[in-house]
This record gives C-alpha cells, sequence and structure tokens, in this order.
C-alpha cells in the first residue's frame, strides 16, 4: 500500500541513525537482500503518483510536499523524476504516433487527458 510505504520511508529518513530498524536486525547477509530505496525516493514516487491524478488539491498538495523536501533530494531521486519524465513523453508520443498510424489521418491524442 502507498500509505505504508510512505510511513515506512518517512519513519526511516527521520529517525535517529543510532537505532537500526528491524529489517537490517534481521537481515544479517547483505547480499541476499534487494537494495533498500532511499526514503527521499519513496516519497517522491508517491508525490509524482499524487501529480497524476486529475483532482487539482492533490495536485497543489503534491507541489506543496516537493516543494519542503527539495532540499533532501539526492542523485536517485532526480534519476527517478527524469525517468518517470521521460516514460511519460515517451507513452504520450507513441499513443498519438499510433492514433495517427491506425487512422492513417491526424487524431486528437487523448494519451494524457483533459487538463
Amino acid at each position: 500500500m502507498i500509505s505504508q510505504a510512505c510511513v515506512e520511508a518517512t519513519t526511516r529518513m527521520f529517525a535517529s541513525s543510532n537505532k537500526k530498524s528491524k529489517k537490517s536486525r534481521m537481515s544479517s547477509d547483505p547480499t541476499d537482500a534487494e537494495p533498500i530505496p532511499e526514503p527521499i525516493d519513496i516519497l517522491v514516487d508517491s508525490i509524482i503518483g499524487l501529480l497524476e491524478q486529475s483532482m487539482a488539491y492533490l495536485r497543489a498538495v503534491a507541489n506543496q510536499a516537493f516543494s519542503l523536501l527539495s532540499s533532501t533530494v539526492q542523485e536517485t531521486t532526480v534519476n527517478l523524476i527524469l525517468t518517470v519524465s521521460s516514460c511519460a513523453f515517451l507513452c504520450y508520443y507513441w499513443s498519438c504516433h499510433s492514433l495517427l498510424s491506425a487512422t492513417g489521418t491526424p487524431q486528437p491524442c487523448r494519451a494524457v487527458g483533459d487538463r
């Protein structure tokens, strides 16, 4: 669930560095486990999900939350933002291109929705 992931990420992000989480105590061999994403990456991923919603209130909340968290952005977070934005552009482009090639005439693209 998205909200549970945000709670866990926030707890990891603002927790004291001398306390070990339950997951780190349970995992004695770090080679077996998948790398845990940075907490800021999880939060930004959730914010991006809010930006994709059609409700203006959720987009306003997402913009405000990102402005408050932008000082903690890391290189992996920037990569995440660029990956998501490039995927959105490619999906939009190929949706419009497939409409054109399927009908033979230019069609209005409805891939992103009316905003």
